[in-house]
């Protein structure tokens, strides 16, 4: 489920795949999305995502390429954009609940609701991740 993204139990996921209903695909069904929304409204300068306890088994199910919007006057901002297609695959793969770390790259500013859209894994045919967050 959704919660399991922002638990802090590294060994809880969130998996997103056809059918399952923790995921939202969008109207095209060319990428899965979640929405969340922060207690208070943060500025922050990045985000995190943390790989599954299972994800040696499983490395073809990490996000390759993804964006990250914040919703601002009522209009979802892109503040983030990342393709990993570049990225040597074990750089993200080699280890059960790896962290990665990327900066708000493109608007940073004050946001409290958020959406992270999926659009590309390695191979698999679903997307999973143990947990999202913020840094400051």
């Amino acid at each position: 489920e959704i919660p399991c993204l922002f638990d802090g139990n590294l060994d809880t996921k969130w998996c997103v795949y056809k059918g399952n209903k923790s995921g939202t695909p969008l109207h095209d069904g060319k990428c899965w999305y979640v929405e969340f929304k922060a207690s208070k409204p943060i500025t922050p300068a990045g985000f995190y995502m943390t790989t599954a306890s299972d994800h040696t088994v499983f490395p073809d199910r990490a996000p390759r390429i993804w964006n990250l919007y914040g919703l601002k006057d009522g209009w979802w901002t892109l503040i983030a954009s990342y393709d990993n297609t570049d990225t040597p695959m074990y750089q993200m793969t080699n280890l059960d609940q790896w962290t990665g770390y990327w900066a708000i790259n493109v608007a940073k500013g004050e946001y409290q609701d958020f959406r992270l859209e999926m659009y590309e894994n390695w191979g698999a045919d679903c997307f999973q991740i143990s947990e999202l967050g913020f840094y400051f």
